[in-house]
């Protein structure tokens, strides 16, 4: 019998070295991606556009100083005179001061800033005013500083902002479109579109009140343009019309009749018991207009709002664009009233005062004029219907008539001098002493030696021939 045995295992043969080189070719994407981000990191403006949060590219038409925050100082001389305007790029903590001309300051994101003459602000995440006036417009949250003051403003994607924020002995703050929020030592407020709230001192601010305009201004003609042409039509029809129509115009049935031909208005008895016969009429012609076009809520909450906002102190040409109506509705509406009455208009075209502006604008939420001037465009103004159709039609108005001349008031009639006034006075009474001696004596010679033709003679009523 045989015995099987299991021969020993063999070992196995040692696996062979693999040469360093292998190694190194294997693992060269991963020094290859390190050595990418080492690079990036040294470069981080790579990939963005335009400048970081708390920065500005600024260009100057005009003259400016900037105090760099390691307190390097630059000149900066730009536009007439040079090659095109000047321009660099302010840090956070970089102190900027305009000189003359204006400033535009493309900040980061879609918010936008212009500044005038005499303007200082110092750049950061949270720019601070501290000095003139400055236009700020986006479509995002924004906050400015001023002496302590916080002015947030809501800008969003579908509803851009815009503020004229001006800083003298105190901070005013107007809003041409959106909201903004006020917080001034503890003290709060909001602002809403076409209102301003002053800040006399830190901690105190006033009410809302209208936001005021001038028509010269170019920020209130890019925002306002709507509100300025409006205003400036009713200036030339309002007197034709309160002269033509005549005294009783402001009557509540009156008013309704005359109100007649305007789409949305109410019935007469409802206008009636709104109607306050206190009130200009052609504050409720117009009032009442802008109240039938108005589409948001009851007649009477309409109404109640506009006059609210008149009586705080707007023009109408403000009170439409809060309203949301614009130039050429208001403009067209009024023409049918006057146009179905077959007023007598006196001529009020070629009133000296401000020329019109533009044909009213696109409204609110329209495109407009760029504030900063970097292509980022901006609303001019708060109606609907206002259009840049060719501006606003107004009915044709005759001539101005002719006022009568004063009348001529005829000259004071000279007095002769008196040469000698005591002389006269005794010359006087002589005469008069010399005619009663006369007439006494022909009274007596009168009865003693009577007319034969002549009546009986009395002496005194007692001797009678």
């Amino acid at each position: 019998m045989s015995l099987l045995v299991d021969a020993p295992a063999q070992p196995a043969p040692a696996p062979a070295e693999v040469p360093p080189v292998h190694w190194l070719r294997r693992l060269w994407p991963l020094p290859a991606a390190l050595a990418i981000v080492a690079a990036i990191a040294l470069v981080p403006d790579w990939g963005r556009a335009g400048p970081g949060p708390g920065e500005a590219l600024v260009s100057v038409d005009g003259s400016a100083r900037v105090e760099r925050a390691d307190g390097t100082v630059e000149r900066l001389v730009g536009g007439d005179g040079a090659d095109g305007p000047a321009e660099t790029t302010l840090r956070q903590g970089d102190g900027f001061a305009l000189v003359t001309g204006r400033a535009d300051l493309e900040l980061n994101g879609s918010v936008r800033m212009q500044a005038r003459a005499g303007t200082s602000m110092v750049m950061g995440r949270t720019p601070e005013l501290r000095a003139g006036d400055l236009l700020v417009t986006g479509a995002e949250p924004t906050t400015v500083t001023s002496d302590g003051t916080r002015v947030r403003l809501d800008g969003s994607s579908t509803r851009s902002v815009a503020a004229r924020l001006a800083r003298t002995a105190g901070l005013s703050v107007g809003l041409y479109r959106g909201t903004a929020r006020i917080d001034s030592a503890g003290a709060a407020a909001a602002v809403p579109g076409l209102r301003r709230i002053e800040v006399p001192a830190l901690g105190e601010l006033t009410e809302p009140q209208p936001i005021r305009y001038e028509t010269s201004d170019p920020w209130d003609q890019r925002y306002l343009v709507d509100a300025i042409s409006l205003d400036q039509q009713l200036k030339r029809l309002l007197p034709g019309f309160v002269s033509s129509a005549g005294p009783d115009v402001g009557r509540a049935a009156n008013l309704a009749a005359l109100l007649d031909p305007i789409a949305g208005m109410p019935s007469r008895r409802e206008l009636a018991r709104l109607v306050d016969p206190d009130r200009p009429a052609g504050d409720l012609l117009v009032g009442a207009t802008i109240s039938g076009l108005d589409r948001g809520g009851s007649y009477a909450d309409r109404w109640r709002a506009a006059f609210r906002f008149r009586d705080a102190g707007a023009t109408w040409g403000l009170v439409a664009m809060d309203r949301g109506v614009g130039p050429k509705l208001v403009l067209e509406a009024l023409g049918q009233v006057f146009e179905a009455e077959d007023l007598d208009f006196e001529d009020q075209a070629g009133v000296p005062g401000d020329p019109v502006i533009g044909g009213g604008g696109e409204g609110t939420g329209g495109p407009g004029a760029d504030p900063g001037g970097s292509g980022a465009a901006e609303g001019g103004g708060g109606s609907t219907g206002g259009g840049s159709d060719g501006g606003p039609q107004t009915p044709t108005l005759p001539p101005v008539p002719t006022l009568p001349p004063t009348p001529t008031v005829p000259p004071i009639p000279t007095l002769p001098p008196v040469t000698d006034p005591v002389g006269g006075i005794v010359d006087g009474l002589g005469t008069t002493v010399e005619d009663v001696v006369d007439g006494v004596g022909d009274t007596v010679e009168g009865v003693l030696d009577p007319d034969p033709d002549g009546g009986p003679n009395c002496l005194l009523g007692v001797v009678c021939t």
